[in-house]
């Protein structure tokens, strides 16, 4: 392998070709730390390698549960710099936020005490964009705006929801507590939707189980000092748990079906119903469609790209009459199915 020409550099990594493959890259992590849209920076030696190493074996992880991921392999570069070989990906403008407990900006817009947990898991989409400071967007205004799908966005939730499942267990294993993280997601050339960017202190926050001291980048952002030994802290516990990398939680996640008449298509079954209403009083009903729903439920499975591909086969070839019907597919996870929610409040000094 030879490093070729740097095709982009960001706050926190480089990126280079390579000379041997078209289809992959080299991924570089910089020692830099910026926090608050990089008006706060810093510099300290030795946090890109463990960025590097620490991401490479999450990505390991959440790749054996079954994740689609950039992540093809850890590169040690010499001189304690380590890097990624990844596939080449164009990233979607989105920033993925899953969220468990009330923390950060969350706390500060909703006026939730930090540390509260969460009834359910929260998605939250950002617009990737530096010069807007990347601001908070609905999911209908990223469709709106042409930033992805319907459909891909679902799919950003469903994938977003199922890793929170395999990274909660992944850091309980660490004993450590998943607050909060950041996702992004790339695009192939063929139009598969990878997990891609990095997932380490810079962009997940965890605190201890115990004493719920903080081990990410809030020890910079809040100036706490001892920065660089909280990220060693994370890696020497993935180092003395190394069978956590093979280990498989139980998941769970079900699949929606809603099937019904092409609009076009005469349907008696709504025909009945629609005059029915208008006996009743509902003089403003103008059509109704009968269907049906189906439900698949899968345990100890990831939803990828091949699946959501043999499930829209299913959908066309054994759940539907393309002629005269069409459908809606839908996901939804069970959170929760790795280890339970955390019930009680968090109290934090």
């Amino acid at each position: 392998m030879r490093i070729m020409k740097k095709i982009y550099e960001g706050k926190a990594k480089i990126v280079y070709e390579l000379d041997d493959t078209a289809e992959e890259c080299l991924i570089e992590y910089k020692n830099s730390l910026t926090a608050f849209d990089g008006t706060k920076k810093d510099s300290i030696a030795g946090k890109g390698s463990l960025n590097a190493r620490i991401s490479a074996k999450i990505f390991e992880f959440l790749s054996n549960n079954g994740v689609d991921t950039h992540f093809v392999k850890l590169e040690n570069l010499g001189e304690d710099r380590f890097a990624h070989v990844c596939k080449k990906v164009t990233i979607l403008p989105l920033e993925v936020v899953c969220r468990n407990i009330a923390a950060g900006s969350f706390s500060r817009r909703y006026g939730v005490q930090e540390g509260t947990p969460l009834k359910n898991p929260v998605i939250e989409f950002f617009l990737k964009n530096d010069a807007l400071h990347d601001p908070l967007i609905t999911e209908q205004g990223a469709v709106s705006l042409g930033l992805a799908t319907p459909t891909e966005i679902e799919y950003l939730k469903t994938q977003a929801l199922l890793i929170n499942e395999l990274l909660r267990y992944f850091f309980d294993r660490l004993g450590l507590i998943l607050v909060d993280f950041k996702l992004e997601f790339g695009r192939t050339s063929d139009g598969r939707i990878l997990l891609a960017d990095e997932i380490t202190p810079d962009t997940v926050r965890i605190w201890d189980k115990k004493t719920l001291e903080i081990v990410d980048k809030d020890r910079f952002r809040r100036d706490l000092g001892n920065v660089l030994g909280a990220y060693e802290d994370l890696w020497n516990r993935i180092q003395d748990n190394p069978l956590i990398v093979g280990e498989h939680p139980s998941l769970k996640f079900h699949v929606f079906f809603s099937v019904r008449m092409h609009p076009t298509v005469p349907d008696s079954s709504g025909m009945i119903l629609k005059r029915a209403l208008e006996w009743m009083g509902f003089g403003a009903v103008s059509h109704v469609v009968s269907g049906r729903l189906m439900r698949i439920t899968f345990t100890n499975a990831m939803l990828n790209h091949e699946l959501v591909t043999r499930l829209t086969d299913v959908a066309q070839n054994m759940l539907t009459n393309p002629a005269i019907e069409e459908y809606l597919m839908s996901f939804e996870v069970e959170s929760g199915t790795s280890l339970p929610l955390i019930k009680e409040s968090i109290k934090r000094d």
